[in-house]
C-alpha cells in the first residue's frame, strides 16, 4: 500500500464505520430482556361506542393494540414492553421507543403522508435510531400496521381461529432494520365484512377483515312503514299496473316491496333522513341504498316509463335507469352536508343491469353478486365479465357481493387458484370493493388464510401462501 492512497483508504473505513452504525439494528428485545418502550396517546383516540353500525361495532382503543402487541412479544420472547401514555407518563431516556397510532410526534413526521393513504392503510418506519412508528390515518390502519408488524417482525401467524391456530416463534432477540420503511394499504377500500362465528371474530380482525360500505337491504328501513304509512303513502308501490292503492306493507318485517322512486318529494325526504343519520353517527363512512330482498316494484304510469324495455339480467326486466336516477339525486343533496360519505348498493334481480340512459354517481358503488366459483365455466365467466365491463362505464367504482361458503357442501368447495385469478382480473376492472356471504367451516382449513392475503394484496402468489400455511399449522 503506498503513502499516496492511505488517506483514501482510511476515508474509505471512516464511511464504512460511520454507515455500519447508522445501519445498526433498533433492538427491542434483548436475551429475553426489553429495551424497548410502547408509547401510545390516547387523547387521539377517544373510546366512544357505536352500536347503530352492526359492522362497525369491534372497536378497538389504543390500550387494546398496545396491549395485543405486547401480548404476542411475550409470547414469542418473554419480555414485557412497558407502556407510557403520553397523556400521563414521561418518555424513557433510554431504548428504542415504539410509537404506536397518532401523537403529535407521530404527525410531524408523517401525518401528510397518512392522509394520502387508504383509512385502513398503515406506515412502518424507524425514523431515526430510537424511534419506530406503527401508524394509520384512521384506528383501523394502526390496529392492522400491528398485526403486520407481529407477521413481519416477530413471526406471529393466525392460522385459524383461537389459540390452536396460533404459531408464534419463540426467540430472545427481537430486533427491527433501521431502514424500515412500510407503506401498505389494501388492494380494495374494503375487505369482506364475513358472517364469521364470535370465536372467529378475532382472528378475522387479525387477517384484516374490515368492512366500511353499507350497501345491504335498507329501503325497508329508510321508507319505514310507520313513518309514512299515513304521510306519505304515496311513497309506497302500486305493485300491477291496474292497482288503484297503493301497497302500505304493515311493519319492517315486511319487506315485499320496494318504493315508488319517481313519487313527489321522496328525494328530499330520503336525503333528509339521511343527513339526520350521519349528523347524529358522525362515525359511519357510508349510508346503504340497497333495495329490499323483493322483486316488488312499483308499476305507477311514471316508474314504468323508466324502465328500459328489453334489458335484461338473468331474466328479469331492467328497472336499473329509474332507480339510479332516484339515488343520484338524494346522494347530490346529502353529500352538500356530508361531503366525504361513500354510498353502497346490491346490483341483482331488476337492479343487476347497469342503467342505459344514467351514470352512477361517483360516491356510488353498486356490488354485482355473483358467485365466483360459478365463474370456472368458461361461458359463464363470459358472460360475467361482459357485464361487468359494461357496468363499468357507467362507474367510478364496482364492488363484488361473492358467495364462498363451503360448511353446507360435501366435498368442501376448495377452488382458490380459480378464484385468486379472477380478483386480480375484478382488480383491474374497477372493482374496489368485496363482500363475501360464508359461514366458515376450518375443515376448508387453509381457503380463508389464502383469501385474506389475496384480497389484501391480489398479486400475492397462492402457492407460497399455501406452503406457509401448511408448513407452519
Amino acid at each position: 500500500m503506498t503513502t499516496a492512497r492511505l488517506p483514501t483508504f482510511i476515508l474509505g473505513l471512516a464511511f464504512f464505520w460511520a454507515a455500519t452504525a447508522t445501519a445498526a439494528p433498533l433492538v427491542l428485545v434483548r436475551d429475553g430482556q426489553a429495551q424497548a418502550t410502547i408509547v401510545i396517546d390516547s387523547s387521539r383516540y377517544p373510546r366512544t361506542e357505536d352500536l347503530t353500525n352492526k359492522w362497525q361495532t369491534l372497536e378497538r382503543t389504543i390500550q387494546n393494540m398496545a396491549d395485543e402487541l405486547g401480548t404476542y412479544v411475550r409470547k414469542s420472547t418473554a419480555a414485557n414492553l412497558p407502556v407510557v401514555d403520553r397523556q400521563s407518563g414521561a418518555l424513557p431516556p433510554e431504548g428504542v421507543l415504539l410509537h404506536i397510532g397518532r401523537s403529535a410526534y407521530v404527525d410531524g413526521l408523517l401525518g401528510a403522508e397518512l392522509r394520502r393513504i387508504d383509512p385502513t392503510g398503515y406506515i412502518i418506519r424507524a425514523t431515526d435510531e430510537r424511534n419506530l412508528i406503527i401508524a394509520g390515518q384512521t384506528p383501523e390502519g394502526t390496529e392492522f400496521g400491528t398485526y403486520e408488524f407481529l407477521e413481519r417482525f416477530v413471526g406471529i401467524r393466525w392460522l385459524m381461529p383461537t389459540e390452536v391456530g396460533e404459531h408464534v416463534p419463540r426467540r430472545s432477540r427481537l430486533s427491527i432494520p433501521r431502514d424500515t420503511d412500510l407503506t401498505d394499504e389494501p388492494a380494495f377500500m374494503q375487505v369482506p365484512g364475513i358472517a364469521f362465528k364470535p370465536t372467529h371474530k378475532a382472528w378475522a380482525r387479525k387477517m384484516r377483515f374490515w368492512t366500511r360500505l353499507n350497501f345491504h337491504h335498507s329501503l325497508v328501513k329508510l321508507f319505514a312503514p310507520q313513518l309514512y304509512k299515513d304521510t306519505h303513502p304515496e311513497f309506497y308501490p302500486l305493485k300491477r299496473p291496474d292497482d288503484t292503492k297503493r301497497y302500505v306493507p304493515a311493519n319492517n318485517k315486511d319487506y315485499r316491496w320496494q318504493p315508488c322512486f319517481t313519487a313527489p318529494g321522496i328525494v328530499d325526504e330520503a336525503a333528509r333522513r339521511i343527513i339526520e343519520s350521519l349528523d347524529l353517527n358522525p362515525r359511519i363512512m357510508s349510508y346503504s341504498f340497497g333495495v329490499n330482498d323483493s322483486n316488488d316494484y312499483c308499476q305507477c304510469e311514471t316508474c314504468r316509463k323508466e324502465y328500459i324495455k328489453g334489458e335484461k339480467f338473468l331474466g328479469y326486466a331492467s328497472y336499473s335507469d329509474c332507480y339510479f336516477r332516484f339515488c343520484n339525486a338524494v346522494v347530490e343533496k346529502v353529500l352538500a352536508k356530508h361531503p366525504d360519505t361513500w354510498f353502497g348498493l346490491i346490483a341483482y334481480s331488476h337492479v343487476g343491469a347497469p342503467p342505459v340512459k344514467v351514470k352512477v354517481h361517483p360516491r356510488i358503488v353498486p356490488f354485482m353478486t355473483y358467485d365466483t366459483m360459478q365463474l370456472i365455466d368458461s361461458s359463464r365467466r363470459e358472460r360475467h365479465e361482459t357485464l361487468l365491463k359494461r357496468w363499468q362505464e357507467k362507474c367510478t367504482f364496482l364492488g363484488r357481493y361473492d358467495y364462498t361458503y363451503g360448511d353446507h357442501h360435501v366435498p368442501p368447495r376448495i377452488y382458490i387458484h380459480h378464484w385468486a385469478d379472477y380478483v386480480r382480473w375484478a382488480r383491474d376492472h374497477n372493482v374496489r370493493a368485496w363482500y363475501a356471504e360464508t359461514y366458515p367451516f376450518f375443515g376448508e382449513a387453509p381457503k380463508y388464510y389464502v383469501m385474506a392475503k389475496v384480497w389484501w394484496n391480489p398479486d400475492r402468489d397462492v402457492d407460497t401462501i399455501l406452503e406457509e400455511w401448511y408448513r407452519l399449522s
